[in-house]
């Protein structure tokens, strides 16, 4: 968000904004997924030979056979634990939608109001962070 409305408020042209922001944001992305699918490979891709099985997994939709018998553990655990036990279906509003919906009608108030975008923007998220951590 602060990146758009720094576009949108500031003189800044696309190139600029691409250069200072987009790529940078788009290397360290790279550079973080990397170093997690290298560290828990083995956890994210159970079985898997190399990295291109694990590319295949990811893109294609292969699985390994230790990932089918942990997926049909799962589904054979979860299937004993529901087994009798009635599920009671419930349609109504939960706390957590109702702060939800609280904080981001105060985010739009305050920005109505005047109050600087990047202080509101942050502001919410933060209460969105300690609300639901």
């Amino acid at each position: 968000n602060i990146l758009i409305v720094s576009l949108a408020y500031d003189d800044i042209g696309w190139v600029e904004f691409l250069s200072n922001m987009i790529l940078p944001v788009l290397a360290s992305t790279a550079v973080n997924s990397s170093m997690m699918f290298i560290y828990y490979r083995a956890e994210l891709f159970p079985g898997s030979s190399g990295m291109m099985e694990n590319v295949g997994i990811m893109l294609g939709g292969n699985r390994t056979p230790e990932m089918l018998a942990l997926e049909h553990a799962y589904y054979a655990r979860h299937a004993a634990a529901k087994e009798g036990v009635e599920i009671e279906e419930n349609n109504g509003w939960t706390i957590w939608s109702w702060l939800q919906v609280i904080v981001t009608s105060l985010f739009l108030l305050f920005f109505a109001c005047g109050y600087d975008v990047s202080v509101v923007s942050i502001t919410a998220g933060g209460l969105f962070f300690v609300f639901f951590a």
